[in-house]
């Protein structure tokens, strides 16, 4: 499946167009290095409460080549009273209230207190170390949710919560946030 790849700077350098084999969360495994490394999020990152909708750019990030490239061109629109988070490299993603059947469940603000913690500057998560695997070629997935994934090679593989629950994280955002489990090392 061909897929075309933004330039966040096209005046110094083209959108591309890059093949990626379709497989599925399971097969996934099956385009890594096949070692399994740990690591957390650790980089500080910005957030806030949106007070009102507003379009966010939730465009994952990727670098090939060392130039960085989005998979879509445009943004997506963040609900009033979502959390906006900003990763260090622009990424941002949302935090929404937990609804299920027109009942809310956990508000946005829950969700994001039980993820981060405020320091000086920003915010930390809280959560711990994770495993993941290097993603060996593109590679596209159907998400467990239906959405379809879309993982250059050098990004990463979470593999944590077993199989069907796979999901990845651009090298962009990896390299950008999480940090590497020394003591595995």
């Amino acid at each position: 499946m061909k897929k075309t790849l933004y330039s966040l700077n096209p005046q110094i350098y083209p959108n591309i167009e890059i093949d990626f084999i379709e497989t599925t969360a399971n097969g996934a495994r099956n385009y890594t290095t096949g070692q399994v490394i740990r690591a957390k999020k650790t980089a500080e990152v910005q957030a806030k409460q949106l007070r009102e909708n507003t379009i966010i750019d939730t465009r994952a990030r990727t670098i090939i080549d060392g130039k960085v490239y989005v998979f879509e061109e445009t943004t997506s629109m963040a609900p009033k009273g979502a959390i906006v988070i900003t990763n260090p490299d622009g990424e941002q993603y949302v935090i929404k209230d937990e609804i299920k059947n027109g009942i809310l469940l956990k508000s946005a603000t829950e969700r994001f207190n039980t993820k981060y913690i405020k320091t000086e500057n920003g915010f930390i998560s809280t959560e711990g170390y994770r495993q993941f695997m290097t993603i060996t070629d593109n590679i596209t997935f159907k998400s467990r949710r239906g959405e379809q994934i879309f993982a250059p090679a050098g990004s990463l593989l979470c593999i944590e919560y077993g199989e069907g629950k796979e999901y990845t994280v651009t090298n962009s955002a990896f390299n950008s946030t999480y940090e590497l489990d020394t003591l595995e090392m």
